[in-house]
């Protein structure tokens, strides 16, 4: 008589919510049967559950049941530990830092002539007719590296993260995923906005408060120092633009007043409570190192307000797992 198929040890089952951004941990590379369920149930209490590995979740699914992960994964608002626009940044100069960069290859190949002219602009000629011919300037430069961490982000979170790993594991998907990537590049490339003697004697000029503002939200107290507004306003305010452009750069409307954006700082906080209070709540549960580690100190958040999505990056850096005294790190437009 035929021995009856073996029953797998575990088969898991697709829940509704969006997967976690999976993360190296410690556990990872062991085999799921020797993984101590315990000790993956103290990294989801830790940790968001979108930086728990891979393996983290098939344990606790084999130990909770579906519906339980289910319900770790609904108790908890979407934290972002990076944002789109972080990544699309950091993706976008790493990318192009050379012609021998398997992106500039995989594009060369497929002959997308968008993505290639990006790649040329910030580049130069891979061949150049030219020797004599001076090399890219930093504006034009930090021009077509923004249109490209741009389209990263028109791209969306899900499959610019998904183009990321197939240049590096070259699985199957990786053309299509270039090809979308190249019909979000716009056919002209717009300019950026850049230093004129009239914004860089705006800016000198400019006259702030110490601190800038001082926000409350969820519990906890935010300051943002005169020093980041001063940055904020020489970086990312055609108004007050001085100095040379950063590779990658977003804006404010010309014309928006300090008003304004003192108003948007507070809009997109109040509308960051629910994060906010639920960052804080698994800071009270952290002891010792854990209070070191980047999602304990920093909350980075794309919060939705006045119609646009915004960068904002608050920090508790501290060791008292209660503090409730922190700072605004960085608000910008995103790309």
């Amino acid at each position: 008589m035929p021995n009856p198929p073996r029953k797998r040890e575990f088969e898991p089952t697709i829940v509704s919510k969006r997967a976690p951004r999976m993360s190296a941990s410690p556990d990872s590379t062991r085999p799921l049967r020797d993984m101590d369920p315990s000790q993956a149930l103290r990294r989801a209490r830790a940790v968001p559950t979108r930086s728990l590995a891979h393996a983290d979740i098939l344990v606790l699914q084999r130990t909770l049941g579906n519906r339980g992960v289910q319900r770790l994964l609904d108790s908890e608002p979407n934290v972002i530990q990076r944002t789109i626009d972080q990544d699309a940044r950091r993706w976008a100069m790493d990318w192009t830092a050379t012609w021998q960069r398997g992106f500039a290859r995989e594009v060369k190949r497929l002959q997308l002539p968008k993505l290639y002219a990006l790649i040329t602009g910030i580049l130069g000629e891979e061949q150049p007719s030219d020797p004599a011919a001076p090399p890219p300037s930093r504006e034009q430069k930090a021009r077509y590296t923004t249109a490209l961490a741009a389209a990263l982000v028109s791209l969306g979170e899900v499959d610019a993260g998904k183009l990321a790993q197939r240049l590096q594991d070259k699985k199957p998907g990786l053309d299509d995923l270039l090809r979308k990537l190249e019909a979000l590049v716009p056919d002209s490339i717009p300019e950026l906005p850049l230093e004129t003697p009239a914004s860089s004697q705006r800016f000198a000029t400019l006259d702030l408060p110490d601190p800038f503002m001082v926000l409350r939200c969820g519990g906890a107290e935010f300051v943002f120092s005169r020093e980041m507004a001063l940055h904020m306003f020489r970086r990312h305010h055609p108004d007050y633009l001085s100095g040379p452009p950063l590779m990658v750069q977003s804006f404010f409307k010309p014309g928006t007043t300090i008003n304004q954006i003192k108003a948007l700082i507070e809009g997109t906080v109040r509308s960051s409570e629910k994060e906010i209070k639920a960052w804080r709540e698994r800071r009270r549960k952290m002891k010792g190192a854990q209070l070191d580690a980047p999602e304990a100190k920093t909350l980075n958040l794309r919060p939705f307000y006045d119609g646009t999505h915004w960068e904002l990056t608050l920090t508790l850096d501290s060791a008292n797992p209660t503090e409730s005294k922190g700072k605004v790190a960085h608000f910008t437009p995103t790309l």
